[in-house]
């Protein structure tokens, strides 16, 4: 496929069994920063970030007192990938459509244009409902729709996610005690099937 990016199929073997030792409600920074990197060519770093906590302030209040909160900033090291330029386009002196690429960054005191990538948090794929859906539609968009059900366990009660063709068909299916690994696993089985499309931006090669 032109323009796809190459992914090894080693790479996604070693994901797809690397997923079911995260366990049940357990998400992994690390396990996140590897999927992303299989599918995405930004760099990707550390940086610092800030979370704020609710706390009370001074000593214990008398009960028939009202209490009093404030928001408390820590500060905490997190993966971030950066995005150096955005593509634009534009008409030029002849009006004429044109496009091309612009560097992120700022003009300092001495008006230098000064080169600062755009930082985003890698998306927490493991945890999040949201950070997984957001994989399915990075890998497969609106080619496979996802079917969800509930299912009985070892331990409980599971999820059992499909990933489904337009006509219904299923592709691959893969269960977990955590709705956002049973969509992880079905992604990377539907990759190791062989499945794709001809608008796909990956390409899964031997090694």
């Amino acid at each position: 496929m032109e323009n796809s990016r190459p992914i090894l199929r080693s790479v996604i073997t070693e994901l797809a069994d690397r997923l079911p030792q995260l366990g049940g409600d357990y998400g992994s920074r690390d396990f996140d920063v590897d999927l992303f990197r299989a599918f995405d060519t930004r760099r990707v770093r550390t940086a610092k970030r800030v979370k704020l906590d609710v706390v009370e302030q001074g000593p214990p209040h008398d009960p028939r007192e009202p209490r009093i909160y404030a928001l408390d900033p820590i500060a905490y090291d997190d993966w971030v990938s950066e995005t150096p330029e955005v593509g634009t386009t534009y008409f030029d002196d002849d009006g004429n459509l044109a496009s091309d690429v612009a560097q992120f960054g700022y003009l300092d005191q001495n008006g230098e244009f000064i080169k600062r990538p755009v930082l985003d948090p890698i998306p927490d794929f493991t945890r999040n409902i949201g950070g997984a859906l957001e994989l399915k539609w990075r890998v497969f968009q609106s080619y496979l729709k996802l079917r969800i059900t509930e299912a009985d366990g070892d331990w409980g009660n599971e999820y059992r996610v499909e990933l489904l063709t337009v006509s219904e068909e299923a592709v691959h299916a893969y269960q977990a005690d955590s709705l956002p690994h049973a969509i992880i696993g079905a992604v990377l089985g539907t990759l190791l099937s062989g499945w794709t499309h001809d608008l796909a931006s990956y390409e899964i090669i031997n090694g």
